[in-house]
Order: C-alpha cells, then structure tokens, then sequence
C-alpha cells in the first residue's frame, strides 16, 4: 500500500466563512499574504498525485516554497527504539 501525503498552507476557500460563522471572510485581513488559492492548492496536489518519486508534499511555512520529499520518518526496520516481542 503507498499512500501520499500533502500538507497545504491555509487556501482560500469557503472555509473561512464556514469556520467563523460569518458571511464573508477576507483572506488578506487574516492571512496577509501567507496563504494560496485553491488554484495554486490544486497545482500543488497534482504535481504530487503525478510524482512517482515522492510521497509528501508541504509547504514551507517561511518561504511558502512547495517541497516534495520522501518519508518524513524513515522506516525504522531493526532499530532499537521498535518494541520488543518475546
């Protein structure tokens, strides 16, 4: 089983207004200019469903740079730190 993880930065959708239980919600006033279209979210997602090579795709939360990368965690195989079954 493979499965892929993408981990976006906030993205402008109805959320917003959903969340705060308001009418309109401005993404600018909040966010600044820390968050993405759900175009750009989209663009992200799909460079990640078509990539073979990697299975996490984040945002850097300083530089607001899309990464892809391998396991966050390596596979632990024998190391000590796994439980012990006796």
């Amino acid at each position: 089983m493979k499965a892929k993880l993408f981990s976006p930065a906030a993205t402008e959708t109805d959320f917003g207004k959903v969340a705060n239980d308001v009418d309109t919600y401005d993404y600018d006033a909040a966010f600044g200019d820390s968050y993405f279209t759900s175009e750009q979210s989209a663009t992200y997602l799909l460079q990640l469903f078509h990539d073979d090579d990697h299975i996490v795709g984040a945002i850097d939360r300083e530089t607001f740079a899309f990464k892809l990368s391998q396991n966050v965690f390596p596979y632990a195989g024998d190391s000590g730190r796994n439980q012990v079954i006796e």
